[in-house]
């Protein structure tokens, strides 16, 4: 008899385990493309489900079985892969083709002290600077990422990677260099590569280095042809 009943119950409990786990797969709200907790969200965000708990012995305790000596293992909860991808927040992002001058600029107007070299991408890793013009005034941050080159929004050299670090930012500093060949070229080629979802309702700023270059004074264009 005590044997009878607990092949029973197993069986029941086995199809009760099922059936509540095709329930929580239904229920299962997360979306398949991901979920941006740039704000925090109304209503606690369930992503998966945990285990349910196991019964022991005295579970099992009836006026006929007095002592039962089996117990039912619980069960554990779902499991899935999640990748989490972090976007810098920061106040500016300064973004330009390699070499341009971004960390030297940055070293100049902030405390962060970025990798600085006469070669293109000297930066590797995006860097932050925290500037304070006035005591009354709240501090604001810069990121400077690695350079893009064309084709970067097609995932090109070090492409999405870093674009995404500025997707955030309140504003878009474009750092042109003087001593480039062609530097309206140059700002045509970030605004192509940016594109025009990252830079919905952000503030645009050009700044434009390496003026005391040999050759610079040359490069300088007419206002009309950089507007």
């Amino acid at each position: 008899m005590e044997r009878d009943f607990f092949v029973d119950l197993n069986e029941r409990v086995r199809l009760y385990d099922e059936d509540q786990r095709r329930h929580e797969l239904m229920q299962d709200v997360f979306p398949i493309q991901g979920i941006d907790f740039a704000e925090p969200t109304k209503e606690p965000v369930l992503v998966l489900r945990g285990g349910q708990g196991g019964m022991g012995n005295m579970h099992f305790l009836t006026s006929n079985i007095r002592n039962p000596r089996f117990a039912k293992i619980g069960r554990s909860g779902l499991e899935q892969n999640f990748i989490f991808e972090l976007k810098l927040l920061a106040d500016l992002g300064l973004v330009g083709l390699p070499n341009a001058g971004k960390s030297t600029l940055l070293r100049a107007i902030s405390n962060a002290r970025p990798r600085v070299g006469h070669w293109e991408f000297t930066t590797l890793q995006p860097t932050i600077g925290t500037i304070q013009l006035r005591i009354d005034q709240p501090p604001f941050t810069v990121a400077d990422i690695p350079g893009v080159v064309k084709g970067a929004s097609e995932n090109r050299g070090m492409g999405l990677t870093f674009l995404r670090h500025v997707e955030r930012s309140g504003g878009l500093v474009f750092v042109i260099s003087l001593g480039s060949n062609n530097p309206v070229e140059d700002l045509q080629v970030l605004l192509q590569e940016m594109g025009p979802q990252r830079m919905k309702n952000k503030n645009v700023l050009i700044v434009a280095t390496k003026a005391d270059l040999d050759g610079a004074e040359s490069q300088k264009t007419s206002r009309r042809c950089w507007k």
